[in-house]
């Protein structure tokens, strides 16, 4: 039971936290948004001080830095489908991430694709299908729409980088360094990664101003993702991760449902048969 209430808390916050960006993003661009929510993670991770484990390879630091600068470039990517499209829309398309991680797991890891695997493959491309079209037997819909609608290949890039990066980190994590110790650097590297972009790009003013619009928001919802790690990493301890990451997924439905509410998005009804289907596709190739 105890893993079953786990992936229900990491589902509704991972819905709140997709539902917190997507109002925060209707005043502020998408690097401010990844700018200042990176910065109140990285000050919320200095109680992690403590518990930091340094008796790793110092090498594994450099392959961290650069893991950062993959999972950096997928959180903005993510930011940038928000602003562009619906949370409803967008957020469903994010259980695409264990196709793509069985996928690299298979080729730089050797682990087999079972069966039931494939038709949770097969499961999450026909919830996919039917995210994006209206009419199910019209495919030319569906295509169209995919190839009109940047914020998809915006977030579908996402979904790669993220699954990418989420083997170099299980590759990391298998060398020594502990996960607090991971936690505490990522989210020094990340703030440090968007800090330069900042720097290069918009400068510093907009991100003071961006604190000042939406600041609180966006500490909630960094305190919110750090309960969300920390409980992810004790699920870790119960040796149940796979069916509670699967129930994390979940929290696609809570942003579906959510985005209808709040923000008076559309085809809510289609949406939300389209995640079902793709959770449970995501659920077996997690599984």
């Amino acid at each position: 039971m105890n893993w079953i209430i786990l992936g229900l808390v990491l589902a509704v916050l991972t819905g709140i936290i997709s539902l917190i960006h997507k109002k925060t993003l209707k005043k502020d661009s998408p690097l401010e948004n990844s700018f200042l929510y990176s910065f109140f993670n990285m000050i919320i991770a200095m109680v992690l001080i403590p518990f930091i484990d340094l008796s790793f390879q110092k090498e594994y630091l450099i392959v961290l830095y650069f893991l950062t600068w993959i999972g950096a470039s997928a959180f903005y990517l993510y930011e940038r489908s928000l602003k562009r499209g619906e949370v409803s829309s967008v957020a469903p398309l994010f259980n695409f991430g264990p196709l793509f991680v069985a996928l690299f797991a298979f080729i730089f890891l050797a682990e087999k694709v079972t069966m039931l695997q494939i038709f949770g493959i097969l499961l999450l491309i026909l919830g996919g299908y039917i995210l994006e079209t209206r009419h199910f037997t019209n495919f030319k819909e569906a295509i169209k729409k995919v190839k009109k609608h940047k914020y998809i290949h915006l977030a579908m890039i996402s979904v790669l980088l993220y699954a990418f990066g989420s083997v170099g980190d299980k590759f990391v994590l298998n060398n020594g360094m502990t996960p607090l110790t991971f936690l505490f650097f990522v989210n020094i590297f990340l703030w440090t990664n968007f800090f330069i972009m900042a720097c290069l790009t918009e400068g510093m003013a907009p991100m003071i101003k961006s604190a000042k619009r939406v600041g609180g928001l966006l500490l909630i919802s960094s305190f919110l993702s750090f309960l969300l790690r920390m409980t992810q990493l004790f699920a870790i301890t119960l040796g149940s991760i796979a069916p509670i990451l699967a129930l994390k997924k979940l929290g696609s439905l809570i942003a579906v449902i959510g985005g209808g509410e709040l923000f008076h998005e559309h085809n809510l009804k289609r949406k939300l048969v389209a995640s079902v289907i793709m959770i449970f596709g995501a659920i077996l190739i997690a599984i």
